[in-house]
């Protein structure tokens, strides 16, 4: 017959039909099957269209039907395998029917279904246990009260008997809802709660219920398998979710080996990372699991876990290069003899599981999964998954670290130069807003980010300056390259002067930004004027130095600048008054001359210090007539200032160029020559020396010590002739014993008025006043011979004395006597410091001082004569 015939019979069945063709896995087990044919009434009946399921398979059709169940699929497989014929009751909660199901095979790997729907006969007659016997679902009637009716063999398997006292507490008020529902006549579907089952554990049971005359028909599946792994899924999903939003800074790495500890069952978790480019190493960071059982590890290890570097040969790698899993079988296999027996005995610890977290082909880290002995790991799909999405997520903190690292790098850089940065937005070419600035540029301008950021160069500076900065900013975007000049600003941390450098940035062609560097040069630009002001000035003084005399003698060598008078100048006494009160007394009688010269010349002369104690003026267009006026006019005003009441002395001599053929080195000797002459012919026509004014100011000082210095000079002068001492010998040594204290004008006088003991540094501060008195006496010519008996007086016969330690007659005879005279006058009158001797005690106290501190010969001297002497 042909096949329309047969087409035309299935076609015309009263009854569904559907053609399959089982479908093997690779080891030749069915589990599932393909649509090949279906007739109208299978259509009808499924309302299923035949185009929506030919060439389809039963687990996209009839997912939660008996048809997908894996019993089934395991009777649909044995008929197609072996030929064979059978009945099968089935019902379906998709399409809450029951049906009989006629299953045969025409031919090796296909079967064919006849569905006959015997609902009506089934609710007649459901009170039959051969009903639940063949339903591969939990089924049970239950009556109003609660009380189970009928059960079928799955039921009593898994559940036995039926109570509220099974259920979870935690699903009790639902499942109380549920059963109000259907004492209300209402039908229940898809309600799942967990139930103690015979095994001891909850399950999770998917129930669908209706009532009908006055019972209630239960069927269930118990699902698990598939919730728990929707449990782990969506704690998996939450997390991975939590981590991507979190900061690296922020992670918490131990909820992560928590989830681990979670989704494997496992009794312990370490989790350890791997530093970049590093496998050779890793650290654990976070462990999971009874914390007083790790806290015996590290007892018996000695170290803490957390923060442990591990060199990996303790993990066999050979086993672990293969696989990103790998399963040991025992804590031994894993670790060898490392951890003692004893411990791992407390810890039962089964298998160790080395979970790898890969990102590519880079290992970033581990989770070492430490199972229970009772349990095997078999949750290796969850766990890949959350290693492969810990992997994701650190790699994505490790960019971030790297990025804040560079962030934090380039933050370091910004802000740790000393250079002044700031960034300038560049908006359609003619907007200029500043971004940031750096440390140092708030520092040194005073502008902190408030008053500085998103503000427009007019915004902080002001008109003026502010369109002078617009101005910078648009003529480099305009150079499109870097441009550097320098500018005075006044800033709220003050004037200064800048080194600015910009440079343009350009995207797609457009200027962006301008990144600007400003250098603070105000201190450079203020070293260069005082080096350019040092090289031509006196430091001392503040007049020009040599060099710019010697420029400025040249320049001003023109006829246009005749008459061109030359004065030279030069202060008198400088030595002197150096040697006897300091340089820092002789630098102001340098300081008082300058300010008188500078006083009396025009502002355009050129005044130079050319000397210690010389000056030069170059007056150009000057008659020589006006020169010497000039002169008068300065000594007349040096005539009236003194210091350390010695009056401010200047020897001036001067010359004038009237011709060009004069030559100006030979009109500046000459005035040279001129000065010296001048000089000479004061000094000796001088009235008052110089020394006259140091004993002058001597005694204002100390009022004792204008007598004192007289009387030694007498009582000297009388014990040289006992000697017999020469006319010019004589005459010496009245000079010198009465200025033999005349270097204490260089001692404070706070020390030498004083009415208490000296202290040791006070003393060796008077003791300095005979070399003082020998500089000064040394630096008049004619004082020479005076300068070195005034440096002796105070030595000592046995050479234990000041400054030089002299001995006997080392010590020049003027000296000898001036220590005797000078001693006994200070011990028979009144000083500061102490009352007067008598003449008697002052005389024994020479005695028994002769030999040591005096000449012994002089001193029998002047004790047999001195009743003689009248003071």
């Amino acid at each position: 017959m042909e096949d329309t015939f047969y087409k035309t019979i299935i076609n015309e069945l009263p009854t569904a039909y559907s053609y399959q063709r089982v479908i093997l896995d690779d080891n030749g087990v069915p589990y599932d099957f393909e649509l090949i044919e279906v007739n109208p009434e299978f259509e009808k009946y499924f309302k299923l269209k035949s185009s929506d399921v030919i060439g389809k398979n039963g687990s996209e059709l009839f997912f939660g039907t008996p048809f997908n169940d894996s019993d089934n699929m395991k009777i649909y497989g044995d008929v197609a395998l072996n030929g064979k014929s059978i009945n099968v009751r089935a019902y379906s909660q998709t399409f809450e029917v029951w049906m009989n199901l006629k299953v045969f095979s025409p031919k090796k790997y296909y079967f064919v279904v006849l569905y006959n729907d015997i609902s009506k006969e089934i609710v007649e007659t459901i009170e039959t246990n051969e009903i639940f016997r063949i339903n591969l679902d939990l089924v049970c009637i239950w009556d109003l009260k609660g009380n189970i009716i009928d059960s079928n063999s799955k039921w009593e398997a898994l559940l036995g008997e039926a109570s509220l006292d099974l259920v979870h507490p935690d699903d009790v008020a639902d499942t109380l809802e549920v059963a109000k529902k259907l004492r209300d006549q209402k039908t229940v579907t898809n309600f799942v709660n967990r139930c103690l089952c015979k095994d001891g554990k909850y399950h999770y049971i998917e129930w669908h219920s209706q009532y009908r005359k006055n019972l209630i028909y239960t069927t269930g599946r118990d699902i698990t398998e598939i919730t728990e792994k929707n449990i782990c899924l969506e704690k998996m999903v939450k997390s991975s979710e939590e981590f991507l939003q979190t900061s690296y800074e922020d992670i918490d790495y131990q909820k992560i080996s928590d989830m681990v500890l979670s989704l494997s069952n496992a009794k312990y978790v370490a989790f350890n990372l791997y530093e970049e480019d590093n496998i050779t190493e890793s650290t654990t960071i976070s462990i999971s699991g009874a914390q007083e059982d790790i806290i015996k590890v590290e007892n018996v290890f000695g170290y803490g876990l957390i923060g442990k570097r591990w060199i990996n040969n303790i993990i066999p790698n050979a086993m672990t290069l293969s696989s990103n899993t790998t399963i040991f079988n025992s804590i031994y296999e894993f670790i060898g003899n490392h951890l003692p027996e004893i411990l791992a005995n407390k810890l039962k610890i089964g298998q160790v599981i080395v979970q790898k977290i890969m990102k590519d082909s880079q290992i970033l880290g581990e989770f070492i999964i430490f199972m229970p002995l009772e349990y095997d790991f078999n949750n290796n799909d969850f766990i890949s998954i959350y290693s492969h999405q810990i992997g994701l997520v650190l790699e994505r903190l490790s960019g971030e670290k790297k990025i804040q690292k560079l962030i934090l790098e380039n933050e370091i850089i910004f802000h740790g130069t000393q250079d002044a940065l700031f960034l300038i937005a560049v908006e359609n070419n003619t907007s200029f807003f500043y971004i940031k600035n750096n440390l140092s540029h708030q520092e040194k301008t005073g502008l902190k980010p408030e008053n500085f950021d998103g503000k427009t160069p007019q915004e902080i500076f002001g008109s003026d300056i502010g369109t002078y900065l617009y101005n910078n900013y648009t003529r480099c975007i305009e150079a499109r390259d870097i441009i550097s000049y320098e500018e005075t600003l006044d800033l709220p941390a003050g004037i200064r002067t800048w080194k600015t450098t910009l440079t343009p940035i350009f995207q797609n062609n457009l200027p962006v930004y301008i990144v600007g560097s400003s250098q603070d040069i105000t201190m450079d630009k203020q070293k260069i004027k005082a080096i350019e002001y040092l090289s031509f000035h006196d430091q001392l003084t503040g007049l020009y130095n040599r060099a710019f005399y010697e420029e400025e003698l040249h320049r001003l060598d023109t006829i246009r600048n005749l008459p061109l008078s030359i004065i030279m100048a030069d202060v008198n006494n400088l030595k002197l008054i150096n040697d006897a009160f300091g340089h820092a007394m002789g630098d102001k009688l340098l300081k008082k001359a300058a300010e008188v010269i500078q006083s009396c010349c025009r502002e355009d002369d050129i005044i130079a210090r050319v000397g210690g104690d010389e000056f030069i003026i170059l007056l150009p267009n000057m008659e020589d007539k006006d020169a010497k006026n000039l002169i008068s006019r300065m000594t007349a005003i040096c005539s009236h200032i003194t210091l350390a009441s010695i009056p401010l002395s200047i020897s001036f001599g001067w010359e004038t160029k009237t011709e060009m053929k004069q030559s100006i080195n030979e009109v500046q000797k000459k005035s040279d020559d001129w000065m010296y002459r001048r000089k000479l012919y004061e000094s000796k026509k001088q009235r008052k020396k110089p020394i006259d004014y140091i004993l002058q100011n001597l005694f204002e000082l100390y009022n004792y010590q204008e007598k004192h210095s007289k009387r030694v000079s007498k009582l000297s002068e009388y014990l040289g002739k006992l000697i017999n001492l020469n006319r010019n010998q004589m005459s010496e040594l009245i000079k010198s014993a009465l200025l033999h204290d005349i270097g204490k004008v260089g001692i404070d006088s706070s020390i030498l008025n004083t009415a208490v003991s000296l202290t040791a540094k006070e003393r060796r501060e008077v003791e300095r006043h005979p070399e003082i008195g020998y500089r000064i006496l040394n630096s008049l010519n004619e004082q020479n011979s005076i300068a070195d008996y005034v440096l002796a007086h105070h030595e000592r016969f046995d050479g234990t004395g000041y400054p030089k330690g002299l001995k006997g007659d080392e010590i020049p005879l003027q000296s000898r006597i001036i220590a005797i005279t000078d001693s006994y006058d200070a011990m028979t009158n009144d000083r500061p410091y102490q009352k007067a001797l008598s003449k008697e005690d002052a005389l024994n106290e020479i005695l028994k001082n002769s030999g040591t501190q005096f000449d012994p010969m002089l001193v029998d001297l002047f004790l047999d004569n001195i009743q003689n002497i009248d003071i």
